[in-house]
């Protein structure tokens, strides 16, 4: 995934703790200006009621940078970008043959070291759908090697469903079923 995943973040008991067992540690961030800004993006929405920016991840006001300069809220974005050409750099030394990085964490101007994997998604019409304005919109962002789960990850696809996003994934640029 190479973005920075937090899962349980917020909750008063992660989800991979023993159920009988206290916990004595959970990633909770204080509410703040920028893990609860005035705007609610729709990617936080559904998810369980927890409706910050911090939703997954790490808090906002996690500081960054060699003399803690930055705030997560400041370089989420940035994270996965700045490891894709590294990260291409190892492999193609590593191997001594021309590599290829697939990330979610992209930013504009990833597509010169790699591609985008739009994440995990639903096995519905509605994904399948919106598969196809990912697509176009990370080709406006310089990112032309692009493609989501065919048939989806989450739920059971259909035959009918899984049949027309085959169809479909044809025409994506990265196929991953």
């Amino acid at each position: 995934m190479n973005e920075p995943a937090v899962f349980g973040t917020n909750l008063d008991r992660p989800f991979n703790w023993p159920e009988d067992e206290k916990p004595y540690w959970s990633l909770k961030c204080a509410v703040n200006e920028w893990d609860d800004p005035p705007y609610k993006p729709k990617s936080i929405y559904g998810d369980g009621g927890v409706d910050r920016l911090s939703v997954k991840t790490l808090c906002m006001v996690g500081e960054q940078g060699d003399a803690a300069e930055y705030k997560h809220y400041d370089v989420h974005s940035l994270y996965g970008w700045s490891q894709s050409e590294p990260s291409l750099k190892a492999l193609e030394a590593a191997t001594g043959k021309r590599g290829l990085v697939v990330s979610r964490s992209t930013f504009p101007t990833s597509g010169t070291s790699s591609g985008h994997w739009l994440g995990d998604n639903y096995s519905s019409w509605a994904q399948l759908r919106v598969s196809i304005i990912g697509l176009l919109e990370f080709n406006m962002f310089g990112i032309p090697y692009i493609g989501a789960d065919i048939c989806g990850f989450f739920l059971d696809s259909t035959a009918d469903l899984c049949q027309r996003w085959m169809q479909l994934g044809a025409f994506y640029t990265y196929s991953n079923t």
